[in-house]
């Protein structure tokens, strides 16, 4: 049996973290993690490209008013 991977993105936690969307990241990490499956979490700030070769991409909502 081959391991599988599981790439991980999330998309500007530097702006749009203001719910406490890191959880939403732990979460599919660790549950992934207890299924034997290798994880590669990549965080994307807002000055970075975002990467197309992502499994999961997690977004969080910003403010709903500035």
């Amino acid at each position: 049996m081959s391991q599988s991977s599981l790439r991980l993105v999330w998309i500007y936690p530097d702006l749009l973290s203001t719910y406490g969307d890191q959880g939403n990241a732990l979460v599919v990490e660790r549950r992934a993690r207890q299924r034997r499956l290798d994880v590669q979490r990549l965080d994307v700030r807002s000055d970075q490209q975002i990467p197309t070769s992502g499994d999961i991409y997690l977004i969080g909502g910003g403010e709903d008013r500035p």
